[in-house]
């Protein structure tokens, strides 16, 4: 899937980004709230489509 390849850009940049504060949230948003937000958007798109 193409979204799989950008998010692992994203997240292997944002890896090597000299960041020390928030570093934890901005995780979070990258590994977790993206896919939920992504999911969301799935079901909202099936439910239409119903």
């Amino acid at each position: 899937m193409i979204l799989d390849g950008v998010m692992a850009e994203a997240t292997a940049a944002f890896e090597r980004l000299p960041i020390l504060e928030d570093a934890e949230i901005m995780r979070n948003i990258l590994y977790s709230g993206m896919w939920q937000r992504f999911e969301q958007a799935v079901i909202r798109r099936q439910e239409k489509g119903k």
